[in-house]
């Protein structure tokens, strides 16, 4: 009997895996590609070749005490863990969406499905969340979150270490923030809506209003009187990606080209993974919350290593704990149960500490 499934050995579900099997869990990983099988089952992990699409359908013959972890592109993963959910599976799953997923009376009794279980979404909801309840509301929420290259001088300042297309499009669609108690949609490639940080040992970052925590803000927007997720970047990023889209580039609806027709957006990402290849990269998240009843701030930094970027450590780290939080829990957790909830249920230092464990440290203060 397995007691994980990993759905998808990219680099973030690759590094899921790695952490469930270095801790002595019997883990499968499933892919529909060979090569990423190969490095899997180098790294001492059980893997098989099945196409993503037919995960779902394959559903049965899955053990019912099997926690099933999703980490593919947003697009692919909500299917999939929607169905494995509706269907009585506990799943976790890395993916975000703009909107709620499934209800809970569309999940099968005994069924459970997490999602937003990464970084931002998913720390970070734990984190903003615990402070709220702790210095009170409505109060002042900035998540400051992102992936940026450890080089100064690095191209862009960029590394592709996740999905180049969902990097894309947070630049192609409105991001949603609280203003005064109220929810308003901007445009992040707006300049007006910049803005600067200086962040320790790094130096001066920029940084744009994003979407990945726009459920979040939605659901807790009594709480608060502002609130937005600030994706950081390497000054000069967000300039650069303005006039890639002024231009066309971003655009999903194809053109011909050659007779052919080509998605602007799609082409761009190919090109974007042939050039910002490799794994010098580094992710840094800090949270502040400014209630009635004081401040609070949290930050967590990590790092690259000749193997793994620091994007599949932080983020396939994350979807590691929130499982193993799940499969210490099977009982207590049904429905669909986002991060923030498991505050709710006095999960936050177990899940802190499961972090911590796999050298997510997250400070405070």
């Amino acid at each position: 009997m397995y007691e994980f499934i990993v759905v998808g050995l990219g680099n973030v579900g690759l590094r899921v895996a790695y952490e469930l099997n270095m801790r002595g869990y019997r883990v499968l990983g499933l892919d529909g590609r060979g090569e990423r099988l190969k490095i899997a089952r180098d790294l001492g992990i059980e893997a098989k070749l099945v196409d993503a699409e037919r995960v779902a359908s394959l559903g049965e013959s899955f053990n019912r005490d099997s926690v099933i972890v999703v980490a593919m592109p947003s697009d692919i993963g909500v299917r999939v863990s929607s169905r494995l959910a509706s269907n009585g599976f506990k799943v976790v799953d890395v993916s975000l969406r703009r909107r709620s997923y499934t209800s809970a009376s569309d999940v099968k009794r005994g069924g459970l499905l997490l999602p937003e279980a990464g970084v931002s979404p998913g720390l970070s909801n734990v984190l903003a969340y615990h402070a709220i309840r702790e210095k009170g509301g409505p109060g002042r929420l900035r998540v400051y979150v992102g992936s940026i290259s450890s080089k100064s001088d690095g191209l862009l300042g960029y590394v592709a270490t996740w999905s180049t297309r969902e990097f894309l499009m947070e630049y192609t669609g409105k991001s949603l923030m609280i203003r005064g108690s109220r929810p308003v949609e901007v445009d992040p490639l707006d300049p007006k809506y910049w803005g600067s940080v200086s962040w320790p040992g790094i130096g001066t970052l920029e940084y744009f209003v994003s979407d990945a925590m726009r459920r979040f803000l939605l659901r807790n927007a009594k709480h608060l009187v502002e609130g937005a997720e600030l994706t950081i970047r390497r000054p000069g990023h967000l300039s650069f990606m303005r006039r890639l889209r002024e231009i066309g580039l971003l655009d999903s609806s194809p053109l011909k080209a050659g007779g052919c027709p080509v998605s602007p957006l799609e082409f761009t990402a190919r090109l974007f993974e042939k050039t910002f290849k490799g794994v010098e990269d580094m992710v840094l998240l800090r949270v502040e919350y400014d209630g009635p009843e004081g401040a609070k701030a949290y930050s967590m930094k990590v790092v690259h290593d000749e193997e793994w970027s620091a994007t599949s450590k932080a983020v396939g780290g994350m979807e590691a704990s929130f499982a193993e939080m799940v499969s210490s829990n099977m009982d207590a957790l049904s429905g669909v149960i986002y991060p923030e909830d498991l505050v709710e249920l006095g999960m936050t230092e177990d899940l802190l500490k499961l972090a911590r464990s796999r050298g997510l440290l997250v400070e405070e203060g």
